[in-house]
């Protein structure tokens, strides 16, 4: 029986590193999923940015062809003051001429809050552009991080599974398919370390009797509250102890 339960122990730990190699493979798919689409996302507010920027470039450009046909409109009015040959035409002259200055003053300071308001919106989108650019430096590290780990990991996969054969295959046949019904009941995790008298997967009690029969190694235990198979292993109880 301490053999069995020995190999037990060694299937629980490879079918934990096969979990945790598609758990892995799992998490970093869904990883790569979320940065795409946060990506997608920065990089769409920044296009709906920029298009706005086009904008109101396009609409500086508008208000500067105004104002320069305001002030081509004061040179031409300022050019007739020599042919004025009556005081009527002289007032309505300058009348035209405070009009259009004032025109001027007016679209020079439209212009001008353009002008710094396209600013300021263009180095806020030069700054969105720094930080979208580092964030994805960041995710690409971070992907490429995690996918050499899992390489490492897949690599590790091929030699788990075929020991993991080799050990079900010297196993009880009976006691492999109530291993197996057990760990699709309980997530994966057929067996249960005994960690301070109780059993380490829920904490509950473990009998007196049946923790001695469990130092003795000469009966499989399970667990009365969760089912898991009980393991003892003295060197872990003087780790605990320590």
């Amino acid at each position: 029986m301490k053999e069995q339960l020995t190999m037990l122990v060694e299937l629980q730990r490879l079918d934990d590193e096969l979990r945790d190699t598609r758990e892995s493979r799992a998490r970093l798919e869904k990883l790569k999923a979320e940065n795409a689409e946060a990506l997608k996302v920065f990089d769409t507010i920044l296009g709906e940015r920029a298009v706005h920027i086009a904008e109101t470039r396009e609409f500086c450009a508008e208000k500067e062809a105004e104002l320069k046909g305001i002030e081509d409109d004061l040179r031409r009015s300022r050019a007739r003051l020599p042919s004025i040959t009556s005081q009527r035409e002289l007032t309505a002259l300058n009348k035209e001429l405070d009009t259009s200055r004032r025109n001027n003053l007016k679209r020079n300071e439209e212009l001008l809050k353009l002008m710094q308001q396209l600013e300021e919106v263009e180095a806020d989108h030069r700054k969105k552009q720094v930080e979208r650019d580092a964030l994805a430096t960041q995710m690409t590290q971070l992907e490429r991080r995690l996918a050499d780990g899992m390489a490492a990991k897949e690599a590790a996969a091929g030699q788990h599974n075929a020991r993991r054969e080799a050990v079900r295959s010297g196993l009880d046949r009976q006691l492999v398919a109530r291993y197996d019904r057990i760990s699709r009941g309980r997530g994966g995790y057929a067996l249960a370390h005994i960690v301070g008298g109780s059993c380490g997967a829920c904490n509950v009690n473990v009998p007196p009797q049946v923790f001695i029969r469990l130092q003795q190694g000469v009966t499989l235990e399970a667990c009365n509250n969760c089912q898991r198979l009980l393991v003892y292993i003295a060197s872990e109880a003087a780790e605990q102890a320590v």
